[in-house]
């Protein structure tokens, strides 16, 4: 949608060379199909805790790295946090901690 679009024409603008843009919560990879079509410098990857959602995302998006990990585990998120990012979406991930 065009909030994906802006975030995306941002991201263009100030993004750091390797540096990956995160999918958080990635399901089947449609953001992060998005994400790596208009972000030519810099890697996506996507993070899910669903294996099957995963295995369908690495198949539409396979130059996309997907990892599979349960954001609401507390010890998750530091470990995601250590390498360093541009930046993180999460753009269906809210609806699950509510």
């Amino acid at each position: 949608g065009a909030m994906l679009g802006r975030f995306a024409d941002e991201a263009r603008r100030t993004a750091q060379t390797g540096r990956p843009y995160v999918d958080l919560g990635c399901g089947p990879g449609n953001v992060a199909y998005h994400l790596s079509r208009r972000l030519a410098l810099a890697p996506v990857v996507g993070v899910d805790s669903s294996p099957p959602l995963l295995t369908l995302a690495q198949r539409a998006v396979p130059e996309v790295r997907f990892i599979a990990a349960d954001l609401s585990r507390p010890e998750v998120l530091p470990n995601l946090a250590a390498a360093p990012w541009n930046g993180a979406v999460a753009r269906y991930t809210a609806n699950r901690f509510t």
